[in-house]
């Protein structure tokens, strides 16, 4: 009985505008959570890249930072995402996505948006997920009745910020994933979720695929978590907490000689699996 708490509480999403991991994240959770009977009160799509660089210089950072070979094999990943997508007839844009869902869609140039505070105090949204690059500010955070709950790739406090899986390699740290509410400290909020990610040999894509193909089922939980439906579960460590920015090239060379690795030919089959 409970969990009817959820059925009635006003849910919006705000992501990146990221086509290859969030796009059809976002298209499973959806279903996902209407199979709960939740509904979302709209979608929108924030223009803000990583370190606030604009595509062409996100993309040069990318050669220049990981290597032409990792740049081609990334760029051939990306095609192979839409290729999918294409083929299935999957939603191809969040646009699109939010059309076939019938879930009002917005293209914001950041959160800071005036009109964006202003729909989510007019819509009484008691919860935001996102899935985004902004820093939330303070006018925000407040707007939103029960909190904004947000995924972070890392076991926090360990590697907030910017790329926490490989920051993780250089500093030997365990891989995995924290679910936390929002505050205006970075990375800093209330933990309702924390899961380890096991596996070896696993590229910084593949660990990505990973964590995004289980955050339906882990976005729920925290939401029942959030509402004191299920109790928290939470890795019981003293992680020394750790804030990371966008790495240089001479730290992606103490990335390899640590073993890691960006990208491997196996996580283009988990593409296949990701985007059905």
């Amino acid at each position: 009985m409970k969990s009817k708490i959820l059925h009635n509480i006003n849910i919006a999403i705000v992501t990146s505008n990221d086509e290859t991991f969030l796009l059809p994240t976002w298209t499973k959770t959806i279903n996902f959570l209407k199979n709960k009977n939740i509904s979302l009160k709209g979608i929108f799509v924030s223009k803000k890249e990583m370190a606030n660089l604009e595509p062409n210089k996100l993309y040069f950072w990318y050669l220049k930072t990981f290597g032409i070979k990792n740049f081609i094999l990334l760029t051939m990943f990306t095609l192979l995402s839409k290729v999918i997508r294409t083929i299935k007839n999957y939603p191809s844009s969040f646009k699109d996505l939010s059309k076939k869902n019938n879930i009002p869609c917005v293209y914001l140039k950041n959160c800071e948006e005036r009109n964006f505070i202003k729909w989510i105090k007019k819509n009484k949204i008691d919860i935001l997920l996102i899935t985004t690059q902004d820093i939330l500010k303070k006018e925000l955070i407040v707007s939103v009745k029960k909190g904004i709950i947000n995924k972070h790739a890392s076991i926090l406090p360990n590697s907030r910020g910017l790329l926490p899986f490989f920051w993780n390699v250089i500093n030997n740290n365990e891989q995995g994933v924290t679910y936390h509410a929002i505050s205006e400290k970075i990375d800093l909020g209330e933990i309702l979720l924390q899961k380890e990610v096991k596996k070896r040999n696993i590229s910084m894509i593949g660990y990505y695929l990973e964590i995004f193909n289980q955050y339906p089922h882990d976005i729920y939980q925290s939401l029942k978590i959030i509402y004191k439906i299920n109790n928290k579960n939470c890795i019981k460590k003293k992680n020394i907490s750790s804030y990371n920015s966008i790495p240089e090239k001479k730290d992606f060379i103490i990335f390899k000689k640590k073993g890691g690795k960006i990208i491997l030919l196996r996580d283009f089959i988990k593409a296949l699996y990701f985007n059905k």
